[in-house]
């Protein structure tokens, strides 16, 4: 399995982790495609492992601030979905 074709079983199942493309021969369609499909970030090799590292750290704040607005709007949609049909009439 190729780095798109995991990018798209990523998603298909539904797993929410940033990703980030490194290869050795880039092209922009396929860094259009990994970019439209969710990629965090695209790069080609060589790399400078500061800049990796940076990139990393990046995408992983973005990921960490992502879920913590998924989760201030999700608590209060689990709480509506917990009422009964009664308690939303109120």
């Amino acid at each position: 399995m190729n780095g798109p074709e995991l990018q798209a079983e990523l998603n298909r199942r539904g797993v929410d982790l940033p990703v980030i493309f490194l290869t050795a021969h880039g092209d922009i369609p396929t860094t259009v495609r990994a970019m439209k499909g969710g990629a965090v970030d695209f790069l080609t090799k060589p790399v400078v492992g500061a800049q990796l590292l940076e990139r990393v750290h990046a995408a992983l704040e973005q990921s960490a601030r992502l879920r913590e607005q998924a989760s201030v709007t999700e608590f209060p949609r689990e709480r509506l979905e917990g009422l009964t049909r009664r308690e939303r009439e109120s």
